[in-house]
């Protein structure tokens, strides 16, 4: 557990006076992150489906690395800005600036992940970490594992392992222009405020891997980069105009939340639909 927390110490003399002092404390939270073998998986689209940027599926070699298990939250991404990095807070995100100084995540949305991040500051953030964002080839292979399935879970599609457009999950009653992501790690397989979810997670036991939010990749977009892609840790192209996002959104439909999915954003463009997790 960790987050912005405020601390009130009430004091009462013996004739019944009182004085209240508070402040606010900060506890880090945890680094958890799951570890992803050396070895070769198969990367991109074999199923003779999905768009042509997936083609050809190719095999690729990587290194060991671990993930982050979860996206980074609203929580985790207010003690970035505190911490003297408060030129990458965004309009939009479920976070405010309390009178202090400090950023804090708007209550109930703490432990949903964080959007409106560009990747500037998704790459800023995983340097303070003292991570990176992954590369594309990461990002796959920690969705997808070594067994090719359409899904990280594997090839059944229903509702409740994830959190897409109209999937029927709990927050999609917020309505208005409530950000329609859900807590991380939900689809867990247990019942969440009644709602029972499916377990979600990659083999690899990284959440959210299809859904809730798309995620920054360290990696500039060529459609028909795989074509020319190295067999050994691949970094993408040396330049371009977008960035990589992978995994569906909340506002995105299945086919966009497959494990071969590409897609692509400009970098300094903030959205709600994207946010981001690390590697190192």
């Amino acid at each position: 557990m960790g987050g912005n927390f405020k601390v009130t110490l009430l004091v009462k003399d013996e004739y019944d006076l009182t004085a209240e002092f508070f402040d606010y404390i900060t506890i880090n939270y945890p680094d958890i992150m799951v570890f992803v073998p050396a070895g070769e998986f198969m990367m991109g689209n074999a199923f003779g489906t999905g768009d042509s940027d997936e083609q050809p599926a190719h095999t690729v070699y990587l290194n060991e690395f671990y993930i982050d298990k979860y996206e980074v939250t609203n929580g985790e991404y207010a003690q970035f800005l505190t911490a003297g990095n408060a030129q990458h807070f965004q309009t939009g995100m479920k976070i405010k600036r309390l009178e202090d100084g400090r950023h804090v995540s708007i209550e109930s949305y703490e432990n949903h992940p964080v959007v409106y991040v560009t990747d500037e500051s998704a790459l800023a953030y995983s340097r303070w970490r003292g991570k990176s964002l992954p590369t594309e080839a990461q990002w796959e292979k920690a969705a997808a594992g070594t067994q090719q399935a359409i899904y990280p879970w594997g090839s059944l599609l229903e509702n409740n392992f994830f959190n897409f457009w109209q999937s029927g999950d709990p927050f999609e009653s917020a309505g208005g222009d409530a950000i329609l992501t859900t807590p991380v790690g939900m689809y867990n397989g247990e019942k969440w405020n009644g709602y029972q979810t499916k377990y979600g997670a990659s083999v690899f036991g990284a959440f959210d891997r299809a859904g809730n939010v798309r995620e920054w990749c360290l990696d500039w977009y060529q459609a028909d980069y795989y074509g020319i892609s190295p067999a050994v840790n691949p970094s993408g192209p040396t330049s371009g105009i977008y960035r990589v996002t992978r995994g569906g959104s909340w506002a995105d439909d299945p086919y966009h939340a497959r494990t071969a999915s590409r897609s692509h954003h400009l970098p300094l463009e903030p959205s709600p639909y994207i946010g981001f997790r690390c590697v190192k």
